[in-house]
C-alpha cells in the first residue's frame, strides 16, 4: 500500500486565508490545497491503477466514475480511498458524508485526514469548534511528520481554556 500522507500540507497562508473567509470558504481554501497535492498523485502506479484511475476521474469532475474506483476499496478499509471518499463527498456538498470518509482515514493514521479533521474542528467547518478535538487529530498528524501539523496545533493551546488544556494533556499521554 503506498502511504500518500506526506504529500499533503495544509500551507501557512491557509491560516491566514481561513481567518478572514466564512465557513464554506474554509471549505474550498482547504479543498484548493489539498488538491494541489493531488495533482502529483494522480499519475498512474502500477500497483494502485484503481486508485490512480479515481484521481484522474475525479479531476475532470466525473465523479460518478471516481466514486466507482473508491468506494469498494474505502469500505474494505483502505485509508488512501477513504480519504479520496471525503474528497469527493466534499465536492458534492455533502460535508456530513465527506467528514465521515475522513474520520474514517484519519483513525487509521491517513495523516492528511487526520489534518483535514483537525482543521474542520478547529475552525468549526460545518462542525461546532472543539479545539481538544482538533488538538488530537493535529497532533496525530504531527507524530506522522505531516508537514505544519505541529506549528497548526501549537496555535490552538492559547484559544483552549483550562478545562480544554487539561484534556490534550490527557490525550497527549
Amino acid at each position: 500500500m503506498i502511504d500518500i500522507s506526506g504529500i499533503f500540507s495544509v500551507n501557512r497562508a491557509f491560516g491566514a486565508v481561513a481567518a478572514q473567509a466564512r465557513p464554506r470558504c474554509h471549505v474550498a481554501a482547504l479543498s484548493f490545497a489539498l488538491l494541489f497535492g493531488f495533482a502529483v498523485f494522480a499519475g498512474p502506479a502500477p500497483a494502485h491503477a484503481d486508485i490512480a484511475a479515481g484521481w484522474q476521474a475525479y479531476n475532470i469532475g466525473e465523479y460518478a466514475r471516481a466514486d466507482a474506483e473508491w468506494r469498494p476499496m474505502a469500505e474494505a478499509g483502505d485509508r488512501n480511498a477513504q480519504f479520496a471518499m471525503g474528497m469527493l463527498a466534499e465536492a458534492r456538498s455533502d460535508a456530513d458524508d465527506a467528514l465521515d470518509w475522513y474520520e474514517r482515514a484519519a483513525r487509521q493514521g491517513q495523516a492528511a485526514a487526520q489534518v483535514v479533521v483537525g482543521a474542520r474542528y478547529a475552525m468549526g467547518m460545518d462542525v461546532e469548534v472543539d479545539l481538544a478535538r482538533a488538538w488530537y487529530w493535529l497532533d496525530q498528524a504531527a507524530r506522522r511528520n505531516h508537514p505544519n501539523a505541529a506549528e497548526f496545533r501549537d496555535t490552538l493551546v492559547p484559544r483552549m481554556t483550562p478545562a480544554e488544556r487539561a484534556l490534550i494533556d490527557q490525550l497527549g499521554d
